[in-house]
């Protein structure tokens, strides 16, 4: 059943390096990767996504299968519609939040599949080309090579901004000083 779902979500098991020219290009198969992939894919993009391993969904699809939900109403979107997808999988009318790692997998490739996003699995980042500081392609471990007209980092530890040399910063003290200003607290 896993190798029908993989070949019908557009799954693409890379034997030799491949050249593949997208519209948009997503490094990173976490939840926000997918999101983003079948976003741009519904809104006419030709979409490639790549994962570093054989899995898509981050940690959603990975064990973290409760999601702290709050107000339920605040929940729309790509992101309403996953949790009714998986509702949908357990035979349920209503969304689902609490659920299995492989329910959330099979959801991710099924939505992947219907937006019609092409599934590249487990490449590694070696290289990009940067052009007058544009990216225009990246190029994996294997030699495969990935072009595209915007690139998208859905990794957690942003490879792909690191490697084009993007400013960033990451750890809580670089925003202290805007939780202070959001709690009304001016003070040092």
């Amino acid at each position: 059943m896993w190798l029908a779902l993989l070949v019908t979500a557009g799954f693409i098991p890379i034997k030799a390096a491949v050249v593949v020219d997208a519209d948009v290009c997503v490094y990173g198969g976490t939840s926000g990767g997918v999101t983003a992939a079948v976003a741009a894919a519904r809104l006419g993009k030709n979409v490639a996504l790549i994962c570093v391993n054989n899995h898509v969904g981050g940690l959603t699809a990975s064990g973290l299968g409760v999601t702290d939900v709050g107000n339920t109403a605040s929940i729309g979107g790509i992101a309403a519609e996953f949790y009714s997808r998986v509702g949908q999988a357990y035979g349920s009318a209503n969304p689902v939040y609490w659920f299995e790692p492989r329910v959330a997998e099979q959801t991710f490739l099924q939505m992947l599949n219907g937006a019609g996003v092409t599934l590249y699995t487990n490449l590694q980042l070696a290289s990009v080309t940067l052009s007058n500081l544009n990216l225009n392609q990246i190029t994996m471990a294997d030699g495969s090579i990935f072009r595209a007209k915007e690139f998208i980092d859905a990794t957690y530890e942003g490879d792909l901004m690191a490697q084009a040399g993007v400013t960033f910063t990451w750890g809580a003290r670089e925003f202290e000083h805007l939780w202070r200003i959001a709690r009304g607290c001016l003070c040092e």
